[in-house]
């Protein structure tokens, strides 16, 4: 006979480099990402538990999210940066005075501005891909 011992098992904070995959029923995953919701709408910190760890995470307050389709599998990825506050470079001369401060946001979407630029200007043109935040459907090119 197994006799079970009612302790509640320390859960482990989770920092760095860190996956695991899950596989939900459709009303786990409404719960999950309906709390999560709640979580970016409300908080500075995003907190993933489980039994086992706790994931505490400071996101920025810009997402990114990539949908792709691929026939059978829909992936719907949400990506957030962690925040890390404000940037600051302090002057190299004694010239300039003030320090600048450019915000970690800001950047960001700056870098992905620029990859889009990228995308479009290049020598053979735009292919059928999509901007961002623009959806598309890739007509057959010959009929069947």
């Amino acid at each position: 006979m197994e006799i079970k011992k009612k302790y509640k098992k320390e859960q482990k904070i989770v920092s760095g480099y860190f996956s695991q995959e899950f596989y939900m029923s459709r009303g786990e995953l409404s719960e999950f990402l309906r709390n999560l919701a709640d979580q970016v709408e409300s908080n500075d910190e995003l907190r993933i538990t489980t039994e086992e760890w706790i994931l505490p995470f400071n996101p920025m307050s810009q997402a990114k999210v990539d949908v792709d389709l691929d026939d059978e599998e829909l992936e719907i990825e949400i990506e957030f940066k962690k925040s890390t506050g404000k940037l600051r470079a302090s002057p190299v001369t004694e010239e300039s005075s003030k320090e600048s401060y450019m915000d970690e946001e800001s950047e960001w979407a700056d870098e992905e501005l620029e990859k889009e630029m990228e995308f479009k200007n290049r020598p053979e043109g735009p292919r059928d891909e999509p901007s961002e935040g623009k959806s598309f459907i890739n007509e057959p090119s010959e009929p069947y």
